[in-house]
């Protein structure tokens, strides 16, 4: 697998883009520790309706945050590797100024060659069920 993580200097491998791009929910890589998407899934850019391009130039608080910002924040930049987290109630900012709710799970994984901790972000439209007990 970290064979097919992009280098920032280098082009996005093809293959990674090919793997996100597979995934049945909005994927995000982020580097937490600068908050910058190392690249997203087409998912992520029709969920966000920003495109790939103007998504990777924005930051990490750019687009997640609103409601509870700091708390959610703090996951991604706290997460370490091999650790799996999940928020609910996510707010994702949208192109249009749309806010969206989302619940995320974040994975974290070890970056071997810069000894980077990297983030994966799965996001998904946010259910919140109301149940009346009778």
């Amino acid at each position: 697998m970290f064979a097919l993580l992009p280098s920032r200097e280098a082009a996005l491998d093809v293959r990674l883009q090919h793997v996100l791009d597979q995934f049945p929910t909005a994927a995000f890589l982020v580097l937490p520790r600068t908050g910058v998407f190392l690249t997203i899934n087409y998912k992520a850019a029709a969920l966000s309706e920003w495109t790939r391009d103007e998504l990777l130039r924005l930051s990490l608080a750019e687009v997640f945050g609103a409601s509870r910002a700091r708390d959610v924040l703090q996951q991604f930049y706290s997460i370490e590797a091999g650790s799996v987290r999940q928020e609910l109630g996510v707010s994702l900012r949208t192109r249009s100024g749309r806010v969206v709710a989302v619940d995320l799970r974040l994975s974290a994984l070890a970056e071997p060659e810069s000894g980077e901790t990297l983030v994966l972000a799965l996001a998904s439209i946010g259910l919140t069920l109301w149940v009346t007990w009778q």
